[in-house]
């Protein structure tokens, strides 16, 4: 027994003890949560108010596991500063493809086409066109 440890009376509470002490001590810092990278890209977006179409854009944001991006975010050059924006997006995806990396996550290999932006006339915000479906090119029916 170890002097000043009489009140362990069995060696795997010791060894218990000293394994989480150790384990916690030996934990990598935590990185900033993707969450907190998105809400950086949300809070650099701002309100995409607009008034006109050529007001309003999109940046890519996020990082499938097949590469490219998850989505497409519609902003405002009367809102927001673009250099902000795609800094804030490419930290954003940054994150988002080390954190796939370290877990071996797995996503779907469809790319993500950037929906381009317009101007709502009805809200007056920086909105993503709607998507459009694309036929295959084939043989005609006869």
């Amino acid at each position: 027994m170890i002097p000043g440890m009489k009140c362990f009376k069995s060696s795997a509470w010791l060894a218990l003890l000293v394994s989480a002490v150790l384990g916690s001590a030996c934990r990598a810092p935590a990185a900033a949560a993707p969450d907190s990278a998105r809400a950086m890209v949300d809070a650099a977006i701002g309100e995409p108010r607009c008034s006109q179409d050529a007001q309003c854009h999109t940046v890519a944001i996020g990082h499938r596991a097949c590469g490219g991006p998850e989505a497409y975010a519609p902003w405002s050059t009367l809102t927001a500063n673009e250099a902000q924006v795609q800094r804030a997006a490419d930290s954003y995806s940054a994150e988002r493809k080390a954190a796939q990396q370290r877990s071996g996550e797995v996503s779907i290999c469809i790319m993500v086409t950037d929906p381009g932006a317009r101007c709502d006339a009805a809200t007056y915000r920086c909105v993503l066109n709607p998507a459009t479906a694309v036929r295959p090119q084939g043989p005609k029916a006869q």
